[in-house]
């Protein structure tokens, strides 16, 4: 019997190489493409140079795989191209970002091939300990999380940020409660690495998913504030994809926006943190739980959830569709290994009321 091989594409990124060196020692065979800068391979590891513009060599390279993690670009710009390439093909796909713009440019295809979006780190690995959180308990009243991140993103980290906001990642200042969608502006304060940051409301899509499979009463999710020289810049961008769409002009601010991130953030300065929370009912008490990473790096993360995601899918036999990564993982599997994989992850449990970031939970709020 023939081992199955996972095809990366933008294998010499930072994410896809963290996705090769995790399925290699899994023992999969992988096939990782790259644009100009061939990485160093292996007997179980092959760089194909590749452009994924050029539709025929998207479809050889993708036919010599079961299953493709999409690591190339942005996937705003690329993510329904692949999708597509890859349902006429007959592969499943796997996409760190996707989110629901991409869900809803392949809803026509959804019934043709596998897909599994939001297979990241945020969205990702937040929705994997958010739905790990609600399992534990009876009845929930509230769940909530953060992501804060110092690292200098990737132009297309930052061109997806833009972008899948536009095409409606989430609900800006709103929060859930008891069944409506509420504005809220308040602000929080988090101390992480003995630096405070300010953060805000936004309901995403990953959010909204958790909500209606637990139905929690109040459910918040909150985003880091940018600097006020960052908001202007993505607002820049915003204007010129409205009036042009992906061109050159764009293209530019973007970069601009990624020498401000490269100002204004140190070496020493550079971090992931990720925290969720959840309040309910567990054994008949009422029940504080928490869930933290902290690490040096999203895109490893991100590397981890799109691998496990795909192993998954070479091994459990799901129905045609589109799938979140939580809705497809074991993440008892992925918590297991993230010791080996160099990521810390602190669950904490406290046998009294304790709600979290939402309008009852008064310190550090303005």
């Amino acid at each position: 019997m023939l081992k199955k091989r996972i095809g990366i594409l933008g294998g010499s990124g930072e994410i896809g190489r963290g996705c090769v060196e995790i399925l290699l020692k899994k023992g999969f065979d992988v096939v990782a493409s790259y644009r100009t800068k061939k990485p160093k391979g292996s007997i179980s590891n092959i760089y194909v140079q590749l452009d994924i513009n050029n539709l025929e060599e998207l479809h050889i390279f993708i036919q010599k795989c079961d299953v493709i993690i999409n690591c190339a670009g942005a996937s705003f710009v690329n993510g329904e191209k692949i999708s597509r390439a890859a349902t006429e093909r007959h592969v499943m796909v796997v996409d760190p970002s996707g989110e629901s713009f991409l869900e809803e440019r392949i809803k026509d295809i959804e019934k043709e091939n596998t897909f599994v979006l939001s297979s990241g780190c945020f969205p990702g690995m937040t929705g994997v300990l958010l739905k790990h959180l609600c399992r534990q308990f009876e009845n929930i009243q509230s769940i909530s999380g953060m992501s804060i991140s110092t690292e200098i993103p990737s132009q297309a980290a930052i061109e997806d940020f833009i972008l899948t906001n536009i095409a409606g990642f989430g609900q800006p200042l709103k929060c859930y409660v008891n069944g409506e969608y509420v504005r809220n502006e308040q602000i929080v304060f988090e101390m992480v690495n003995n630096s405070e940051f300010k953060l805000q409301n936004y309901y995403t899509v990953e959010l909204e998913k958790i909500v209606k499979k637990f139905s929690p009463e109040k459910a918040n999710w909150y985003n880091v504030l940018f600097a006020e020289e960052i908001m202007k810049k993505m607002q820049e961008a915003v204007i010129l994809f409205g009036a042009n769409g992906y061109d050159n002009a764009f293209k530019n601010v973007v970069t601009e926006i990624k020498e401000i991130f490269s100002n204004n953030i140190s070496g020493d300065e550079k971090f992931n943190f990720l925290k969720v929370e959840a309040n309910g009912i567990k054994n008949g008490d009422v029940v504080y739980k928490k869930a933290e990473i902290l690490n040096e790096s999203s895109s490893k993360i991100s590397a981890i959830i799109a691998s496990y995601t795909a192993i998954e899918l070479l091994s459990k036999k799901l129905n045609p569709g589109i799938y979140y990564a939580m809705d497809v993982v074991d993440e008892n599997c992925i918590f297991n290994d993230l010791p080996d994989l160099g990521i810390n992850l602190q669950i904490s449990e406290n046998l009294q009321e304790k709600v979290g970031f939402n309008d009852d939970f008064e310190e550090g709020i303005i």
